[in-house]
């Protein structure tokens, strides 16, 4: 099927088969594998290649899917978690995937092991380009009045 898309500054034409997405314009052309399960994941990789990323709390829940995406898209990964074998374990499977990656332990509430994780990921690496913070703990547990009136004193 080819789909042709006329604008007041440009002409555009798409074409899609079972195995490619083309468009072609005046301003170049751009054709990607449609066998991909998912072609824009495919159009998007290596975004981030050969940068190097921090991420706390890469051993579990949205920090290791941090990890894995900006992995994913080339990035060399610190996983900095408290929980040294968890983060090995999400370093590892970074590693079988293809990428490179380091598992470091570190609690961010103590300003000493901060410094010692950049530290470790500059020894490592030579520099670092992202850092996202994931790391942090919650409890269930029940919210009390006063306990709300001491927070907001604070």
């Amino acid at each position: 099927m080819t789909i042709r898309a006329i604008g007041a500054a440009s002409t555009a034409s798409i074409m899609i088969s079972q195995e490619e997405l083309s468009v072609s314009s005046e301003q170049g052309s751009l054709r990607v594998s449609t066998l991909c399960p998912n072609i824009w994941r495919f159009v998007m990789t290596g975004r981030m290649a050969d940068k190097v990323a921090i991420i706390t709390g890469g051993a579990s829940g949205i920090g290791r899917a941090c990890c894995l995406r900006f992995a994913e898209e080339g990035a060399k990964i610190v996983v900095a978690d408290i929980n040294l074998e968890r983060a090995s374990a999400v370093a590892d499977e970074i590693a079988s995937a293809g990428g490179e990656a380091i598992a470091l332990t570190v609690d961010t509430s103590i300003p000493e092991e901060v410094a010692a994780m950049a530290s470790g990921a500059v020894e490592s690496f030579g520099r670092v380009d992202a850092c996202v913070a994931a790391a942090g703990i919650s409890h269930a547990g029940y919210v009390s009045r006063e306990a709300t009136e001491q927070a907001g004193a604070d």
